[in-house]
């Protein structure tokens, strides 16, 4: 199985509207259609940032929590 990330967007009628790259392979496909809601987004990327600008120390933790995570077995690489 591999992999082809394809972009669009949804127009005011509702249809999608896709970039399609050329020479894409022949055969079946299974299409997953992820929403994109900015403000949505931006209101989340505003919370990490608050987080990590009241305690500093907050991303190193994070980041040592995951290492060992993965060190004892509890996570897998991706």
């Amino acid at each position: 199985m591999s992999f082809i990330e394809l972009t669009g967007h949804v127009n005011e009628n509702g249809e999608l509207e896709i970039s399609n790259p050329p020479n894409l392979p022949p055969g079946d496909v299974r299409i997953i259609i992820e929403t994109f809601d900015a403000q949505a987004e931006a209101a989340d990327e505003a919370l990490w940032q608050k987080q990590f600008v009241e305690s500093p120390d907050k991303l190193d933790f994070l980041i040592n929590e995951g290492l060992e995570a993965l060190r004892s077995g509890e996570a897998e690489d991706f």
